[in-house]
């Protein structure tokens, strides 16, 4: 570190159910006990180092790195917010964890929400003697073959954190040669409410499963609120409100297509962007596919 123009900021995971209890399993995922969500704090977090230390404050110079049930949430922190991280690290961390809510957690697993990282640099390190490397493995495999930009080294270790400095210049790289945000971004998240790439989703789900957005752009985007990933049951009783991002000229009218897959159903209207150029949605669990172009 002390060789490298980097500040490396060491966050508290731990979660206490009692008062003072020093509990020694952290993040208060698997099982969600507390009704703290550590992955909730992170913008919080982001933003004061950002206020309080002289860094460069933007997604391209911004990483997360852990080891074991750290290296999971490295991972999981990163795909949640992928406009706020440029490179996520793992040490040999679990490929999946329960986390969410506490009245509904999710089993979460990064073999699955693979897409959740593209315009992201992503880099695990397996261990040959890794009491859990075979479920490394097999993550690794999809991830090798679905992510141009993911990269995993295998040292000759047990459980722990080999080439600590190996895996510190990988981010050193990615903050030299970041990658843009995507053309079209895919998101699945564990939580009812959620913001991404400056898109805001809100849903009274009230049950495990995952909120999805696919092929996110300019033109329109794909939703759905599923059981599970990658193909589990659709949950069309769950009603999402959709913001887009600031992207569309404020008050101008925009024709909107909106077709649900699952039923065949399909309706056109026209929507004004909002002042602060939005526009806003209101699906329900179903497959939609959701056209926007300027009206004519």
């Amino acid at each position: 570190v002390g060789r490298n123009d980097v500040i490396v900021v060491k966050w508290d995971g731990t979660n206490p159910r009692t008062p003072g209890e020093d509990y020694v399993r952290p993040y208060n995922i698997s099982p969600v006990e507390t009704d703290r969500q550590f992955p909730l704090y992170f913008p919080e977090l982001v933003e004061h180092i950002d206020s309080t230390f002289r860094t460069i404050a933007d997604r391209d110079h911004r990483a997360t790195a852990g080891l074991s049930m750290g290296g999971f949430m490295s991972f999981w922190i990163a795909g949640k917010y992928p406009h706020l991280v440029g490179s996520a690290s793992n040490f040999m961390g679990s490929p999946e964890f329960a986390g969410g809510p506490r009245a509904f957690p999710t089993e979460y697993r990064h073999t699955d929400n693979y897409r959740n990282y593209e315009g992201m640099r992503t880099r695990i390190v397996l261990g040959s003697q890794d009491f859990i490397r075979w479920y490394h493995r097999r993550m690794n495999l999809i991830w090798n073959f679905t992510r141009p930009h993911h990269e995993h080294e295998e040292f000759d270790s047990v459980h722990g954190t080999p080439g600590m400095a190996r895996t510190l210049a990988f981010h050193m790289e990615a903050f030299r040669d970041p990658l843009p945000k995507p053309a079209l971004w895919h998101h699945a998240d564990v939580y009812p409410e959620f913001d991404v790439w400056g898109w805001s989703v809100s849903s009274d789900r009230e049950t495990a499963g995952f909120t999805v957005l696919d092929n996110v752009g300019r033109d329109g985007f794909r939703s759905s609120v599923r059981e599970l990933l990658p193909g589990g049951a659709t949950l069309p009783r769950v009603n999402l409100k959709v913001a887009t991002g600031t992207t569309y000229r404020a008050g101008k009218s925009y024709s909107v297509t909106d077709v649900n897959l699952d039923t065949g159903e399909a309706r056109r209207t026209s929507q004004a962007a909002d002042a602060t150029g939005r526009l806003h949605f209101e699906v329900n669990g179903n497959r939609h596919e959701v056209g926007i172009a300027e009206a004519a």
